[in-house]
C-alpha cells in the first residue's frame, strides 16, 4: 500500500514538472519577446568580451546576470532562443526547490504537491520563467536561499550560505535588496534563540560576498556604478501615463486570477487564521517568518515601481508557493482540508490557465521567433559580417549574427550622462 502511494506521488510530481516544461517549450517558440531582451543579451555578451558592467556599458541591475548567462551563451550562442532555454533551466530548478522546501518545512507530500501545482499549472509563470529577463535567475537564487535555510545543514553554515544566496539574488535584481536585512535579522534572532550566539560566520560570509560583488566595480568607476544603480532609478518620474495605484491593483487582481491554486491555498490559510488562530500559530516556524516577511517587503518595493507587472512578482512566487504549500500541508493533518480540495483547485487552475494562455503569445500569423528570424535574415543580407548594427534594440543585431554598435547595445532607455553627443 505504501509502495503504491509512493509511486502515485512520484507520478503526480513528474506529471506536473513535465507539464511545466512543455509549457515552457511552447513559450520559448511562441511567447512574445520582451523589449529589453537585447539589453540583457548585450550585457552577457559584453562581459564575455572582458568588458565590465557600468564602466564599459550601461546596465541598471546588479552584476550577477551577465556573468551567469554569459558562460552558457558563449558556448551555445547569443540569441533569444538560447537564452530562453537557459532561463527555463533556472526556472525549473526554482520550482522544484519550492516543492522540496514545502515538504521539508512540514508540509509533507501534500504540501509539496500544492507548491508544485501552484506554479506548474500557470501558463503566465512558465512564460515569465523562459523570458530573457532577470526573473528565473533571481527566483532561483532567492528560492535556493530559503531552501538552504530550511535544510538540516549545521546552523552556522546554513545561515552563512543562505545569506550569501539572498545577497546574490539581490545582486541579480535590486528589488530584492530589502530582503537582505530582513532575513539577516531573522537569522540573528533564530541563532540567539537556539544557542545564544551571534552568527559571526554568516556575517563574515555576507561581508565577503558583498565586497566581491561591489568593490571591483566601484574601484573601476564609482560614479558610473552610482548612476547606473541609483541615479537612473531615482530620476524616473511617474508621469501621467504610467501605472497608477488602480492599475497596480489590477496587476494584483491578475495574480489572484492566474495563480488560482496559490490563491486558494493562501485563502485557506487566511480562513484558518480567522476561525482557528491558535491552530495555525502553533504550527508556525521561524522559516515561515523568513518567507512571509521577505515576500511582503519585496512586494512593497515592487508596488512603488512605475512599471509594476506580474513579471515583477514572478520572482517571489516560488517562495510564496513553498510557504503556502508548507502551511496547508500542516493544516491538512488537523483540519478538513482534503485531497478533494486539491483536485478541485487543480481543475480551477486548468480553467484559469485556459483563459490566459494566449496572453503572452505573439498574436500574428507568424510566431515571435519566426518574425525575429525574418528580421535577422534581412539584416544579414544588408549588413556585412564585419559591420555592426545601430538599431533600436540589440536583439535584432544578435539574431542576425551581427554586433550591436557601441551605445546601441542596450535598449531605448539606454543613456549615460558621460557620453558626448557623438
Amino acid at each position: 500500500m505504501i509502495h503504491k502511494q509512493n509511486t502515485s506521488d512520484k507520478l503526480v510530481f513528474l506529471s506536473l514538472v513535465l507539464f511545466f516544461v512543455l509549457m515552457g517549450i511552447f513559450y520559448i517558440h511562441y511567447g512574445r519577446v520582451f523589449l529589453d531582451a537585447g539589453f540583457y543579451l548585450n550585457a552577457a555578451w559584453r562581459v564575455m568580451q572582458g568588458d565590465m558592467p557600468y564602466r564599459d556599458f550601461f546596465y541598471v541591475q546588479g552584476p550577477v546576470y551577465p556573468y551567469v548567462y554569459g558562460l552558457p551563451l558563449r558556448i551555445i550562442g547569443f540569441s533569444v532562443m538560447h537564452a530562453r532555454w537557459v532561463s527555463l533551466a533556472f526556472g525549473l530548478a526554482a520550482v522544484i526547490l519550492a516543492a522540496w522546501t514545502a515538504r521539508r518545512t512540514g508540509g509533507g507530500i501534500p504540501g509539496a504537491v500544492i507548491a508544485l501545482a501552484a506554479l506548474t499549472t500557470v501558463p503566465h509563470h512558465a512564460y515569465f520563467f523562459i523570458s530573457v529577463k532577470l526573473y528565473s535567475l533571481t527566483a532561483f537564487f532567492f528560492m535556493s536561499a530559503v531552501a538552504v535555510l530550511a535544510s538540516s545543514v549545521r546552523a552556522r553554515w546554513r545561515y552563512a550560505v543562505g545569506m550569501v544566496l539572498v545577497l546574490i539574488a539581490a545582486a541579480t535584481r535590486l528589488t530584492l535588496l530589502p530582503a537582505v536585512p530582513v532575513i539577516g535579522g531573522l537569522i540573528i534572532l533564530d541563532a540567539f534563540r537556539k544557542n545564544g550566539r551571534f552568527p559571526w560566520t554568516a556575517l563574515v560570509a555576507v561581508l565577503g560576498a558583498g565586497a566581491g560583488l561591489s568593490l571591483p566595480f566601484l574601484i573601476a568607476d564609482r560614479q558610473a556604478v552610482i548612476y547606473n544603480l541609483i541615479g537612473i532609478h531615482t530620476s524616473a518620474e511617474a508621469g501621467p501615463y504610467l501605472f497608477s495605484a488602480i492599475k497596480q491593483m489590477k496587476v494584483i487582481g491578475k495574480l489572484v486570477l492566474f495563480y488560482p491554486i496559490l490563491t486558494l491555498a493562501v485563502g485557506t490559510i487566511g480562513f484558518h487564521l480567522v476561525t482557528g488562530y491558535r491552530r495555525v500559530c502553533d504550527a508556525v516556524t521561524w522559516i515561515d517568518g523568513v518567507m512571509v516577511s521577505s515576500v511582503f517587503v519585496v512586494t512593497a518595493v515592487h508596488l512603488t515601481a512605475n512599471w509594476f507587472s506580474m513579471g515583477y512578482q514572478s520572482i517571489l512566487m516560488p517562495v510564496t508557493a513553498a510557504w503556502a504549500g508548507s502551511v496547508c500541508g500542516r493544516l491538512m493533518r488537523r483540519s478538513r482540508f482534503t485531497r478533494f480540495t486539491l483536485v478541485s483547485a487543480l481543475l480551477v487552475s486548468i480553467v484559469a490557465g485556459g483563459l490566459g494562455w494566449r496572453d503572452p503569445v505573439w498574436r500574428t500569423d507568424v510566431s515571435a521567433m519566426r518574425s525575429l528570424a525574418f528580421i535577422g535574415q534581412v539584416i544579414r543580407e544588408a549588413v556585412p559580417e564585419n559591420r555592426s548594427v545601430a538599431g533600436c534594440n540589440a536583439v535584432f543585431a544578435f539574431e542576425a549574427g551581427r554586433l550591436p554598435a557601441g551605445a546601441f547595445g542596450g535598449a531605448p532607455f539606454t543613456y549615460t550622462p558621460g557620453w558626448d553627443e557623438a
